[in-house]
């Protein structure tokens, strides 16, 4: 995916979450079959889509949003599986969390 061009049309912008959300649940999988090579080899290719899609200047459609919300959820069970997968990893996302509500009293201050 050597296409970094800035999406502007929402029909393409949904195609890239799409893939996205397929990608994601992709790892998911990968998790489950305890497969961490392709795990990994995966993040690249999610990476690159979320790169896409924090560079769109499309506007955001209903279908778009939903693909954000499933997102959000896959996302979110990533996490927690990851988090049951090994101590370390668990430790790096309490900080992670720790960090994040440190950030958040900062704003509000």
């Amino acid at each position: 995916m050597s296409d970094t061009q800035t999406i502007t049309d929402p029909a393409q912008l949904e195609e890239v979450l799409a893939q996205l959300r397929s990608l994601m649940d992709q790892q998911t999988q990968c998790l489950a079959r305890e497969d961490f090579d392709e795990f990994t080899s995966l993040g690249d290719a999610v990476a690159q889509h979320l790169e896409q899609v924090s560079k769109s200047q499309a506007p955001m459609t209903w279908e778009c949003l939903e693909h954000v919300r499933e997102i959000h959820g896959l996302h979110y069970s990533l996490g927690l599986t990851l988090a049951t997968k090994s101590k370390e990893t668990a430790e790096h996302l309490t900080k992670m969390r720790s960090g994040r509500n440190v950030l958040k009293a900062y704003s509000n201050a």
